[in-house]
């Protein structure tokens, strides 16, 4: 149970740090 618990949060980790990536990288575009 916890090790399928782990793998949620780096999944969720790892959209996390993508979603911010590409929020960065449109923002360094628009401005």
């Amino acid at each position: 149970m916890s090790n399928g618990n782990r793998k949620i949060t780096a999944a969720s980790d790892n959209e996390n740090r993508l979603g911010i990536a590409s929020w960065y990288y449109s923002a360094s575009l628009t401005f």
